[in-house]
């Protein structure tokens, strides 16, 4: 046997191999989905927090500091793999719920 055909045969096995291994692995059922909560991060004028709403989905808070603004949108896991969407649940102004400024005192 040369060496062009042992190396022919060689990277066919491994073809097989892999393509064995693909097949194999298609037909698992899907792992459970990574999830995340309690995680902040802030960059910019956006703070970014996450939290769980029901039992198949989670939230995804963004604060915008420059227009005191916060959106919440909420990502369904229940529709099943490529089906899920991520839509807005609530906007809310932040300035009608924070207080304002201290009023000033007269003497």
């Amino acid at each position: 046997m040369d060496t062009k055909s042992f190396a022919i045969g060689t990277l066919s096995v491994t073809a097989v191999i892999l393509l064995a291994a693909l097949v194999i692995l298609g037909q698992l059922p899907d792992a459970r989905p990574a999830l995340g909560s309690g995680v902040a991060m802030a960059g910019g004028d956006y703070m970014i927090l996450t939290g769980y709403y029901e039992r198949n989905s989670e939230l995804l808070y963004v604060i915008d500091t420059a227009t005191k603004r916060l959106n919440a949108y909420a990502y369904d896991m229940s529709r099943g793999k490529g089906r899920g969407g991520l839509g807005i649940l609530q906007s809310v102004d932040l300035t009608k719920l924070l207080p304002g400024p201290p009023a000033k005192r007269s003497p």
